[in-house]
């Protein structure tokens, strides 16, 4: 279902992007169109004045006025598909402050991990303040006892475990979703600039 979700969320985005880069190309090619148009008529004007060095020198600035229209069509679809971008990450983030999904079997997993990538008791183990309670229940359920579970209030949730050792496991929300987000920016813009879902 969160595939489902996360397709729909990718089609929409998609969607919006290629309106949106088609509206600006479409702007774009309107504005060259009437700089080119200007641009002639001025060259209809003083072409038996000045003939072929007032031709060239129009078609060099129809030239450059064009490519600074591209290029700025170009800067506007950049932005606007980065803007697509944040909202995605922004959503995300949304979603894991709205807890949308069980937190208890999210907690449980991460809690699992978060032990196991220490291989040592843990120590200290810091969730979310509203996770508090959960955590505790989860410890006692797997059989450790004797730690010490700290809420932070600006954590959003999942885990950060320490040992005796200061070895620390971070598995928070936020530090998994910094760690996979550079890794799908690359294949979200290859999604909206090329059209490639590699």
């Amino acid at each position: 279902m969160a595939s489902t979700d996360a397709n729909e969320v990718r089609e929409k985005l998609l969607s919006y992007a290629r309106i949106e880069a088609e509206k600006i190309i479409r702007e774009a090619e309107e504005h060259a169109k009437r700089i080119i148009e200007d641009s002639e008529r001025e060259w209809s004007r003083r072409y038996q004045e000045f003939k072929a060095q007032e031709l060239k020198r129009i078609r060099v600035k129809a030239s450059q006025i064009e490519s600074e229209a591209r290029l700025k069509a170009r800067l506007l679809m950049s932005r606007a598909k980065e803007e697509v971008i944040e909202g995605l990450f922004r959503e995300v983030e949304g979603a894991l402050v709205n807890r949308g999904f069980d937190v208890a079997r999210s907690l449980e997993v991460l809690l699992a991990k978060s032990l196991e990538e220490l291989g040592s008791r843990p120590k200290r183990v810091m969730v979310s303040s509203k996770d508090v309670e959960l955590a505790k229940d989860l410890l006692k359920k797997m059989g450790i006892e004797g730690v010490l579970v700290e809420g932070s209030p600006t954590m959003i949730g999942g885990v950060i475990v320490e040992n005796e050792n200061g070895d620390v496991v971070d598995n928070s929300y936020e530090t998994r979703l910094s760690r996979i987000k550079d890794g799908l920016l690359y294949r979200i813009r290859g999604i909206l600039w090329e059209g490639k879902g590699t």
